[in-house]
């Protein structure tokens, strides 16, 4: 039986990041004759990034030592869940150090999805272009990201080079291809849906855990800053205007400020799930919170007016569920929107993920056939 081995960030605090691992091995599990496995590689830059003390050598010392103390139950806990998770349904391998990775014997290596070909991120770590894989072995790419669209001339010579061994290439950003498309003529390259959409609703019904507490609102951020503040209003006031109330879930540095707001806890990946799927309304400024509200039909309003939002832009343009962004927690006639016509979202969505189907399909083909 041919082997495929992903290599994608499956190790971070991060409920997108774990989730679209799992949705890409789970779907090309079912639809392959191929054993699938994510690599156990983890990159020692972003390693570092999950370290709860590396503030303490930026900010005020005392300060942050003393958020540190105070949140060190939380973080255990995440890192707990977490860590089963991946166990359970990612990789329970050994982790593979970089001088080991030569002696892996993949048929395929499938880089992605998320910002795996961000070498700024990385660290420059070439790992993720499949520098130790073996002559024989294809290399391909699925909704990889590099985290930016504007290159210079050296850069965009650069990436030529790193991506000359790959047979076919997906971007997760469509204004990739057309970059990509100029100094790889010959690379058949396209765009494709995140891995979360792969799997149909009942898929994810099944991964879900069971939440069972009155209506509610639901404000799930990441990276909390004073921005959000009017995002979290927002939510405040929908939650008074269907008098629900507001959940928060997400990481503890809100506390801080908003000590009001009813805490989750530390939650799971399957307890995420759990929370967007009974949700009455999400609130967010996340991606991955985003997906899953379309994937479980759930009334949401999306942040769009911060940094590092194209993404949200892009989805809610081609799912043409626009209205249900929000910029800087306002939206445009700063109403409530009446409820979605899920019919005509999943007939726009099916078509982009028609186009991902037939692109792994073509992935598969070439150790397969």
């Amino acid at each position: 039986m041919k082997k495929i081995g992903i290599l994608t960030f499956h190790n971070a605090y991060n409920f997108g990041a774990v989730l679209q691992a799992y949705a890409l091995k789970e779907y090309l599990q079912k639809n392959s004759n191929c054993t699938v496995e994510i690599v156990n590689y983890k990159n020692e830059q972003i390693e570092k990034e999950k370290s709860r003390w590396k503030s303490l050598f930026n900010n005020n010392v005392i300060k942050e030592l003393a958020r540190n103390l105070l949140t060190t139950p939380y973080y255990l806990k995440l890192d707990k869940v977490f860590s089963k998770f991946v166990n359970k349904y990612l990789t329970a391998d050994n982790e593979i150090k970089k001088e080991d990775l030569s002696s892996l014997k993949y048929d395929l290596y499938l880089v992605g999805s998320d910002q795996v070909w961000n070498i700024t991120l990385t660290g420059n770590d070439k790992t993720f272009f499949c520098d130790f894989a073996m002559p024989e072995s294809i290399c391909c790419s699925y909704a990889a990201s590099i985290g930016s669209s504007a290159f210079s001339n050296e850069e965009l010579q650069n990436y030529k080079q790193l991506i000359d061994r790959f047979a076919l290439i997906s971007f997760r950003e469509k204004e990739l291809v057309s970059i990509f498309e100029k100094i790889a003529s010959e690379k058949k390259i396209c765009s494709v849906v995140d891995p979360v959409f792969l799997l149909k609703q009942d898929e994810w019904n099944t991964m879900a855990s069971s939440i069972v507490r009155k209506p509610y609102v639901l404000f799930f951020c990441v990276g909390y800053n004073d921005e959000l503040d009017q995002t979290l209003e927002f939510a405040k006031n929908l939650a008074n205007e269907k008098n629900m109330e507001l959940l928060y879930l997400s990481n503890q540095d809100i506390w801080y400020k908003h000590r009001e707001l009813h805490h989750c806890g530390a939650a799971s990946p399957c307890e995420f799930l759990g929370y967007i799927r009974n949700a009455s309304y999400v609130v967010t400024n996340s991606f991955h919170a985003t997906a899953f509200s379309i994937i479980f039909h759930r009334e949401f309003y999306s942040e769009i007016g911060l940094k590092r939002n194209g993404r949200i832009k892009n989805i809610l343009n081609l799912t043409g569920l626009q209205d249900h962004a929000i910029n800087r927690g306002i939206n445009k006639e700063n109403t409530f929107k009446g409820k979605i016509d899920w019919s005509k979202v999943d007939v726009r969505l099916n078509l982009e993920k028609e186009k991902s189907y037939k692109f792994l399909r073509s992935v598969v083909d070439l150790i397969e056939k």
